[in-house]
């Protein structure tokens, strides 16, 4: 619920921008696998790669074998979900892999990947679940040459994350290389978000952990060097700049299982979805004299540089996985997502509260999201369709923007601001 003063009108005069924006690519999407049933090949990974007894499938998470937590609100935990689980019932001879199909992806070389992963350990024998890319010259599970992300847990409550190399289905341990320091882990109460770029000849991951606070889901990265400080990110560099297929690796000894969820992909080559309403642009003018720093809104009192509006999955009418994302929020503070029907200003806005106000038109209220300790909050799949909240039922392009509580006034008595905005547009459901 939220406050009677979060109210913004419903109806607002604007005018159309002259530029179209552009169509959301399927070089953008997230996989959750929950169509429901147990044929993983439902999913956008039907290329399983299988080793020894394991076995790729949708499963409920919250019964059988391997079970990676007890938290319900955690992604892959949720009650009545269904997630891609591998599990291994005996010794596994090698490490298994989903890829997406050979005639798709099939020339991938800058890529960024996301996604949750669960380790449910019920016996002995070390668990490891990530990311592959570049995957190319796939003949058997052990015969393949890729870029490997993944989370490696072997036994007790410590974990690694590991960057490198696999040549023929075996990592190599050369200059295209990097081990983290060992880390906590309660695999009981928390899962994990990896995130691997693979971009020119430069390598880099990071890993977050995920926990619930007060019914909210709360993400925080992990430091993977002790000795040297915070250090959030592994890197490494390799100059044989391979292409080929993306997916996830997985393996699981004994009576283990690892599990997935949201597969996040994203070619670096895609067009951008357009964005808008920047507090620091040449003509747009903050009404505190407070510009925000470049592809973000005003400035607010958290001195932020401004707060940023993203889009990304794919818009699609009965059936979306679009997430609306908001960065350089203060931290803590309430903000209301919001759709519009129309530019304002051809995109420069009106003055309002701290910051402008750039989507106007007719106007669909979406949520209240409150920002985490960060500055960051989101909206849309997997939890929520923007399409059936918003009520968008013909394709069209719609405009979005985030209204955002700000405490301590910037300059103005009003007390909020608003983020940059983004032109989405729609697609029209599959036939």
């Amino acid at each position: 619920m939220y406050r009677p003063d979060y109210a913004i009108p419903l109806v607002l005069c604007g005018f159309l921008a002259a530029a179209a924006p552009l169509r959301a690519q399927d070089c953008s999407w997230v996989e959750t696998f929950d169509d429901g049933g147990t044929d993983f090949s439902q999913t956008r990974l039907p290329d399983l790669q299988l080793s020894g007894d394991g076995t790729f499938e949708q499963a409920a998470l919250t019964t059988g074998q391997g079970a990676p937590n007890t938290s319900p609100n955690l992604p892959v935990n949720a009650a009545g979900d269904f997630e891609g689980r591998y599990f291994e019932d005996g010794v596994s001879t090698a490490p298994s892999l989903a890829l997406t199909e050979d005639v798709a992806q099939n020339a991938v070389e800058h890529v960024h990947l996301e996604c949750i992963v669960g380790i449910g350990s019920t016996g002995a024998g070390a668990s490891s679940a990530g990311l592959v890319a570049r995957v190319s010259g796939v003949q058997a599970a052990d015969d393949y040459d890729a870029y490997v992300l993944y989370l490696y847990h072997d036994s007790g409550n410590e974990a690694q994350l590991i960057l490198g190399r696999i040549r023929d289905g075996v990592i190599d341990q050369n200059d295209a290389y990097a081990i983290s320091d060992d880390f906590t882990v309660d695999l009981s109460e928390e899962n994990y978000r990896l995130e691997f770029d693979v971009r020119g000849n430069t390598l880099m991951g990071r890993i977050w952990r995920q926990e619930t606070t007060g019914g909210f889901i709360e993400e925080n990265p992990i430091d993977l060097d002790d000795a040297n400080g915070n250090q959030y990110v592994l890197t490494a560099t390799d100059t044989e700049l391979w292409s080929g297929r993306v997916g996830f690796r997985a393996e699981a000894h004994g009576t283990n299982s690892v599990f997935l969820e949201a597969f996040d992909y994203e070619e670096y080559d895609c067009p951008p979805v357009p964005t808008f309403c920047f507090g620091g642009s040449p003509g747009f003018t903050c009404p505190c004299g407070n510009p925000g720093l470049a592809g973000r809104g005003c400035n607010n009192s958290a001195l932020t540089g401004g707060a940023q509006i993203q889009a990304n999955g794919t818009p699609r009418i009965g059936g979306d996985t679009l997430v609306l994302s908001c960065n350089g929020l203060p931290p803590g503070v309430m903000g209301l997502y919001f759709q519009g029907a129309l530019q304002i200003g051809a995109g420069a806005g009106i003055p309002f509260g701290d910051g402008r106000l750039c989507a106007g038109g007719q106007l669909a209220r979406l949520k209240p999201v409150p920002a985490d300790g960060l500055g960051f909050s989101s909206y849309g799949h997997p939890n929520h369709s923007v399409s059936e909240r918003a009520g968008i039922f013909e394709p069209g392009t719609y405009y979005y923007q985030v209204w955002y509580r700000d405490t301590k006034p910037f300059c103005m008595e009003a007390e909020f601001n608003t983020s940059s905005a983004v032109a989405v547009t729609w697609l029209p459901p599959l036939p």
